[in-house]
This record gives C-alpha cells, structure tokens and sequence, in this order.
C-alpha cells in the first residue's frame, strides 16, 4: 500500500528534519508517493527528543498532500509501541525502506526491511549491518549528501517494482536462517582449528 516506509523514534539523532524535506522534493517533483513514517514520540521533553515532530510535518505538507503521507505518531509503550507481528504488517504492505539518520549503526529497523524483502535507502553507517557483499543495490541504496536522497528513493522504488531475489541478505539478517549461517560458520571454524567439540 506505501511505497515508502519509515520508523524512527522522534530523537534529534534520526534525521528526521532531513527526511521531511526529502518527501517534499520528490512532491515538489509531482511524484506523490504514499509515505508511512512511524515516529514513537518519547514520554517526556529529555535532551535530544524532537517535541516539533508533528508541527514540522503540518508545515511543510498541505491537508491534501498529507493524505498521501502519513505521519503515525504515538506515545504508548515507547519506544516499541507495536508487537512484532504489528510492525511487520507495515513492513508487508511497504515497497522500500528509508531511513534519515546520518550516523545509525546496527540498525534494527533497517533489518527489519531487509528481512522483509525490502530495499533500504540511507547513509553509509545504515548498511553497516550488512556484509561487504549484500551492501550493494539492489538491497542498499547508500545516500553520502541528503540531496541524493529523492533520487535514490525513486531508484530503489523502480528496483522493488522488479523481481529480486533477497535471499543473500536476509540469510544475514533473518533470525531462522542467520542461526542456520552462524552454526555452519562455527563448524567449519572448529574444524580448520581442529578444536573439540565441548560434551554437554
């Protein structure tokens, strides 16, 4: 249902200001992508949460683009307000990924759409996560200036309207097969060491 698909917690550090002026480019551009950004807002006012979230967003876009990007924001169970079976129902229903922060490592909601199927686009820091292999289009669309940003989303959207096979990524990132990957890298370990096995 979306083409875009973003999660990130309303904190200075996501990038989120950069984010917004993306979408208004590619709107600017006459490309109304639908957009779902998922912005768990932090229960108190501490020291690099963003209270201006929802005003940014109403400034930059008008009633009538908003129905095409909607910003979901919620102050319940934070900073993970939905299961995961919930989560994974926006993932599902997204073509691509992207994610604004300049500096996020390990980047758990970026895992996530990989997992899922789905292309990600963002800084160089996002795709650490990934092996020097998978980090690479069609599954990492690395952005190094933000301005590149609306040109990779369209690049990644064209990948993910083709048939990719995600299967190299996602044995890195999914839990069921990245455990299948962690034991065969252990045994081979063991045996190239000629290390015992421990008895249990």
């Amino acid at each position: 249902f979306w083409d875009v698909l973003f999660v990130a917690r309303a904190v200075a550090f996501q990038g989120i200001p950069e984010f917004f002026l993306a979408i208004r480019r590619l709107f600017d551009m006459g490309r109304r992508l639908r957009v779902l950004f998922i912005c768990p807002v932090p229960p108190t006012a501490g020291t690099g949460a963003l209270t201006d979230v929802r005003q940014q967003y109403e400034k930059l876009f008008s009633d009538e683009e908003q129905k095409y990007f909607t910003l979901l924001t919620t102050n319940v169970r934070y900073p993970f307000p939905f299961d995961l079976p919930t989560i994974a129902h926006f993932y599902r229903s997204s073509k691509i990924f992207v994610h604004s922060a300049p500096d996020e490592r390990r980047c758990r909601v970026a895992a996530y759409a990989w997992a899922s199927g789905l292309p990600v686009v963002g800084m160089a820091p996002v795709g650490s996560v990934l092996s020097p292999m998978t980090r690479r289009e069609p599954f990492f669309y690395e952005i190094e200036e933000y301005t590149d940003f609306p040109r990779q989303i369209l690049r990644a959207l064209d990948a993910a309207g083709q048939t990719q096979d995600f299967l190299p990524v996602q044995s890195e990132i999914s839990a069921h097969l990245s455990v299948k990957l962690l034991e065969k890298h252990l045994a081979r370990l063991f045996s190239e060491k000629q290390w015992q096995l421990p008895v249990v």
